[in-house]
């Protein structure tokens, strides 16, 4: 066995009441280890101790111990869980809770084979020992679920964490929605800068005459209103990532300023003439095909050189059944999810199964959302899934869900509110009777940036208007 495995060693947190064969499990361990019923144990862990929750085929009649303890577990990045072998519930409640490992026991054994004692010391090292444990102790509203059930899914987390240790320029793509950020996330949380910042910007939600200033910072009297220096973004992401989603959204003219400051590992603020140096891992997120945009000239070649060091692509929810089944569980499930806790019935589950998903995670987690609105009691049944997103009345006052596709203009809404209606529904009949976006931005008499801008802000005004209504 290699030398990292054997300086780790095991605590046993045993679920109470689950009759879990503890006894057996203890005889097949030749490793150090300590066993408990005591969840509290957890928080006092060393670097080098693997916390094992070990569930026996009783444990629905402990849930509220279950869910206490699945919880600290799934906050442990050497957390893992022993369950009886085909066990569905278990390992979906555990999923829930960000378990990163779960591994399955046969009940009638009377000894656990020795492999599945090595599989877990095995992950354990994998999983890097104390470079990951300084994400211990993090509160559970902290940490956000990071939920791979699918084959595809977890051979890409995979790769992403083999990339993580890798210092290499990376460009994520996807669709809109697909969980770009998150794995941006992972690739910082898992390599040895995730001591120093993780910060984000999205370039297609940034004023054109700004995208300078905020990416390089300014000094003061740079411009009308800037009163005093201002950091950019790349010094604030000094030592850590820099995150640019949707990065082919960058105006032409910023992109050689971007492109140099990749190459010499410096900025200059807008309207001062000292470089200051910065050290950043650059992650960038793209939903187009900047390939494309290159062909056209809206996105230049050599950046897209500096970008691409490691192209990551993300398969889209609806290739990744298993993850989208898993994640609408877990949204139902989340107080975090619209602040209710409600099930999800199997015919709402078959129902958003054969959805094809083109919002992919952000319309899932939506969806739910819409979901617990109407639902009556704590159950999420077929006849609550709102598929279309426009269902309800978007800027106008609530008349009930599913009742109109289109928003409506009343007499006793306000110009501001007005003008949010009538561009509302210009833009979704320019949507409608068009093929794309660009050619409904064509009819609307606007770029195609403008118009992304102007669907995002009505989207954002949606959720505005739900949380309104809890």
């Amino acid at each position: 066995m290699r030398s990292p495995i054997k300086n780790l060693s095991l605590t046993l947190l045993e679920l109470r009441g689950s009759e879990f064969p503890i006894n057996s499990l203890e005889a097949t361990l030749s490793c150090q280890y300590q066993t408990t019923q005591d969840s509290s144990v957890l928080d006092k862990l060393n670097d080098d101790q693997v916390p094992v929750f070990c569930v026996g085929q009783k444990w629905e009649e402990a849930i509220p111990l279950f869910d206490q303890s699945a919880e600290l577990i799934g906050l442990h990045p050497l957390g893992v869980a022993l369950i009886p072998s085909g066990d569905i519930a278990a390992a979906r409640r555990l999923g829930e809770f960000g378990v990163r490992k779960v591994a399955g026991y046969t009940q009638t054994t009377e000894s656990f084979p020795s492999n599945l004692v090595d599989d877990i010391l095995s992950f354990a090292a994998r999983s890097g020992g104390r470079s990951l444990s300084r994400n211990h102790g993090k509160s559970h509203t902290e940490k956000r679920a990071v939920i791979f059930a699918d084959e595809t899914s977890k051979s890409m987390l995979e790769l992403v964490r083999r990339l993580a240790g890798f210092d290499v320029s990376t460009l994520l793509s996807g669709e809109s929605g697909v969980g770009k950020e998150v794995v941006a996330k992972i690739l910082h949380d898992q390599s040895p800068r995730v001591s120093q910042p993780f910060v984000a910007l999205n370039c297609a939600a940034i004023p054109e005459n700004l995208v300078e200033s905020i990416l390089f910072g300014h000094v003061k009297g740079a411009f009308t209103g800037a009163h005093q220096d201002q950091e950019g973004v790349f010094e604030q992401a000094h030592g850590g990532v820099l995150f640019l989603d949707e990065v082919g959204e960058l105006p032409l003219h910023t992109q050689p300023k971007l492109l140099r400051a990749i190459q010499d590992r410096k900025v200059c603020r807008v309207g001062g003439n000292k470089s200051i140096d910065v050290d950043v891992r650059l992650v960038s997120a793209t939903n187009r095909d900047l390939s494309i945009m290159v062909s056209s000239g809206e996105f230049r070649e050599d950046l897209l050189y500096r970008l691409n060091s490691f192209h990551l692509s993300i398969p889209p929810l609806r290739e990744r059944p298993l993850d989208l089944e898993a994640l609408a569980i877990h949204f139902a499930g989340s107080h975090a999810c619209a602040g209710r806790v409600m099930q999800l019935s199997q015919d709402a589950l078959s129902r958003l199964l054969a959805h094809d998903w083109p919002g992919n995670v952000r319309e899932l987690e939506n969806v739910i959302s819409r979901a617990k609105v109407v639902a009556d009691m704590d159950v999420i049944c077929e006849e609550h899934i709102l598929l279309d997103a426009c269902v309800s009345s978007l800027p106008t006052n609530y008349s009930g869900l599913g009742t109109s596709p289109k928003a409506t203009i009343q007499p006793s809404d306000s110009l501001a509110t007005t003008k949010e209606s009538a561009e509302w529904l210009a833009i979704q009949d320019a949507l409608a009777n068009t093929a794309s976006k660009a050619d409904a931005a064509k009819v609307l008499g606007i770029s195609p940036r403008t118009l992304r801008h102007k669907i995002q802000k009505l989207n954002e005004r949606e959720d505005q208007l739900q949380r309104k209504m809890l």
